[in-house]
């Protein structure tokens, strides 16, 4: 792309920083603007920009060839796979995770994901895979299931990335967990990466955010209870961190469930705790979320059915666990 500044597309008669210039002209964040600059993409007069604050004047020629950035673990290779989509259309994508699948690679990880069938799915689109976190603008952990939000291009990244910074994006899950809880109420609390184990996040932190959660019973069980959560933000792990430390962890949740649950196990039905641990599965489950569509501005709602494995285990505590 080679763009030619003129006093029209400067809109005014004195130098301009380059990222501000080209966000502008391109149609594209300031912030992928200095990506690019730091990816070498961008040349002025036929010269490499080393720095942000460059600046243009009328007369100047810009070219920029917009380059990805190298992924920490290596070339993204797309891997055929089963999505679930809800919804799909130029800007988005609406899956149902399933269990037991990450969502982007990292460091701790480099096994199949979300981002490697999304590449197959969408051709290895250069305009989703300019990361190793193409169009992921939140994400669910391994083990929970659910409806997860996918930016098919930059510009519908950068608006849904403003929903979630906002708040204004609304989810709602579900959850199978030990005891009986209370009919409903609000978890109010500081989290951030635990002062011990930095594998994990709780409020005993040196770096406290604040996290909330709306929670309402939908049953009680002689061991457990099946709740709806609505987390009010979105801290990393913040659903079962506030569960876990109000003694009531999730079903299947190994890293923060495992010191609390050894003891109620003593006593379940053969059947409840075989299928526990065939499942060995998390009952966390994103089931609806609502957002603003990112490009026609309308207020869209999606449902993602729970598993089968999670529907079987709460017909079995109808059964067995009253």
């Amino acid at each position: 792309m080679k763009i030619v500044v003129t006093l029209e597309n400067l809109k005014q008669d004195k130098p301009r920083r380059i990222d501000a210039f080209l966000a502008e002209v391109c149609s594209e964040s300031r912030s992928f603007i200095q990506s690019q600059i730091g990816l070498g993409a961008i040349t002025l007069n036929a010269q490499p920009i080393q720095k942000a604050g460059q600046t243009v004047r009328v007369g100047d020629t810009v070219e920029a060839e917009w380059k990805r950035a190298a992924p920490t673990g290596g070339a993204l290779t797309p891997v055929q796979g089963n999505l679930a989509i809800l919804f799909e259309d130029d800007s988005l994508l609406v899956l149902n995770k399933p269990q037991g699948l990450v969502v982007h690679p990292a460091a701790s990880y480099s096994g199949t994901t979300v981002v490697h069938h999304l590449l197959h799915h969408l051709n290895d689109s250069p305009d989703f895979a300019d990361s190793d976190r193409p169009g992921i603008v939140h994400r669910l952990d391994k083990g929970t299931s659910g409806v997860l939000i996918i930016a098919k291009n930059r510009k519908s990244a950068e608006l849904l990335s403003q929903q979630f910074k906002d708040r204004s994006v609304k989810k709602l899950y579900e959850a199978v967990t030990w005891g009986k809880m209370e009919p409903g109420g609000r978890f109010q609390t500081k989290m951030g990466r635990d002062k011990v184990n930095r594998l994990k996040h709780s409020s005993r932190t040196n770096k406290p955010r604040e996290a909330i959660t709306d929670w309402k019973t939908i049953a009680t069980f002689k061991h457990f209870s099946h709740v709806l959560l609505a987390p009010l933000t979105g801290r990393t792990h913040q659903l079962r961190v506030h569960l876990s430390e109000s003694r009531h962890p999730i079903v299947g949740d190994s890293t923060y469930g495992a010191g609390l649950t050894l003891n109620r196990k003593a006593d379940l039905a053969p059947r409840i705790l075989e299928l526990l641990v065939e499942a060995n599965a998390t009952f966390l489950h994103a089931r609806e979320i609502v957002f603003e569509h990112p490009v026609t501005r309308v207020p869209l709602h999606f449902k993602a059915e729970r598993p089968e494995v999670f529907t079987q285990l709460l017909d079995l505590l109808e059964r067995f666990d009253r």
